[in-house]
């Protein structure tokens, strides 16, 4: 029997549902807490009161008042586009969003990533971020950006890839686009799958999901910590345990800059 390497859950606490005002008969996957906490973003898929006509992924909002998280709402245009939509990332101070694909008119879309900003009349319109030599095989793909925005974390699969997803970095460059994607190494790229990265605050905390080291269920959440500026050298990946994961399906870990309050997506 292959043992689990876990470490204690650091919220000291069992993963619990956040009730009816967030969950719904609609699936809401790829939870992201911004940093103070107090602000949920989540991809709700085909609700009836998603944009478009094929009711594809939208990006939803909760808030958390003294009373609990309030009753989600859509986040709206432009944001939301007839396409499918989803936030990777929120800067601490809440005006920048990382969201997935370009956006591009609502007949098309590009792969990839682009960076939104809010303005005092709201959202502008997410512009592509460019990431140099961007490859990737898969239908899938997750981002992270760290809070000063210097450092894109990626699950890709590439043809030089250890196996399926794989965690690669980017880096920004003077001029704004960001660097060809690296590896972050074997230490943590399996066979198998490693996807969903979350960068914690600590620009040196790395969570993702895994099915490619020995855990409960289908994917687990492991942690791991940077051990020098190569970005390629790693802690031993730690299983968050029983506490986090589960027998199913346990992905898109985030946690806010406090380490107070985490969010994981269990299916």
């Amino acid at each position: 029997v292959l043992e689990i390497n876990t470490i204690d859950d650091p919220l000291n606490n069992k993963a619990e549902s956040l009730g009816n005002a967030i969950n719904s008969a609609f699936d809401e996957v790829y939870p992201v807490i911004s940093p103070d906490g107090k602000t949920l973003y989540f991809d709700r898929k085909v609700h009836p009161d998603n944009i478009g006509t094929q009711k594809n992924d939208d990006i939803w909002l909760s808030r958390f008042t003294g009373a609990g998280w309030t009753i989600a709402e859509n986040i709206g245009p432009p944001l939301n586009n007839e396409n499918h939509n989803f936030i990777c990332s929120i800067s601490p101070d809440g005006n920048t969003a990382l969201v997935g694909n370009s956006y591009l008119p609502a007949a098309a879309q590009g792969t990839g990533v682009s960076m939104a900003r809010k303005t005092e009349s709201g959202w502008a319109i997410p512009q592509p971020v460019k990431i140099n030599a961007f490859q990737n095989l898969n239908q899938y793909n997750e981002f992270s950006l760290s809070a000063d925005g210097a450092v894109l974390l990626m699950s890709l699969e590439t043809s030089s890839g250890n196996g399926l997803l794989d965690l690669y970095v980017s880096f920004r460059q003077s001029n704004n686009t960001y660097s060809q994607p690296m590896s972050l190494g074997r230490q943590l790229n399996t066979a198998g799958m490693e996807m969903t990265p979350f960068l914690a605050a600590d620009n040196k905390t790395l969570y993702f999901s895994s099915n490619g080291f020995p855990g409960f269920g289908n994917q687990d959440i492991f942690m791991t910590r940077r051990l020098d500026n190569s970005w390629t050298n790693w802690s031993e990946p730690q299983n968050m345990g029983s506490e986090v994961n589960t027998p199913e399906w346990d992905v898109y870990y985030s946690i806010d800059a406090r380490g107070e309050l985490s969010l994981i997506h269990i299916s």
